[in-house]
């Protein structure tokens, strides 16, 4: 053990001796430590910027589908709310527009007061030859089809 100590005295000591091999080794074990560690910290980086970016699009997919949930269950209260009341019903069928517009107006401020962001309108297919409506109700009405989504007014 003392002789390697001594070795490595010696060492040092011609290395001083020697300024050009000194700096020379210096630098070297410097950059090569500069390069270790940027290597490091470089492959680091990317595997954590690979699992926040997991683990935000984990908790971006979860609170969308939490929205999408909260608007089915809206929308199952409001469906609810539209079928079972017959006079309502009644009103579609016979195409009377006084009575479809109290309904809505109604509807509009139950949803109001429960907070579901919701409004409706029903339009009578009777008048439809004389009022202008938006395209996705006019592609309803020719085509006889449903629709079902969320319009996003402009």
């Amino acid at each position: 053990m003392f002789s390697f100590i001594k070795y490595l005295q010696e060492l040092f000591a011609r290395l001083r001796k020697n300024k050009g091999l000194w700096f020379g080794l210096i630098s070297l074990f410097s950059t090569t430590g500069i390069i270790v560690t940027m290597y490091v910290l470089m492959t680091m980086t990317s595997s954590v910027s690979k699992e926040v970016y997991i683990s935000m699009s984990n908790t971006y997919l979860l609170g969308l589908e939490n929205k999408i949930n909260e608007k089915r269950h809206n929308f199952k209260i409001a469906n609810g709310s539209i079928i079972q009341d017959k006079t309502l019903i009644n009103a579609i069928s016979s195409g009377n527009s006084s009575e479809l517009q109290k309904k809505s107006k109604n509807l509009n401020e139950f949803f109001l007061k429960d907070s579901l962001g919701l409004m409706v309108d029903f339009y009578p297919i009777k008048k439809k030859k004389d009022t202008v409506y938006r395209n996705s109700i006019t592609s309803v009405l020719s085509s006889g089809n449903s629709l079902f989504g969320i319009e996003v007014m402009s």
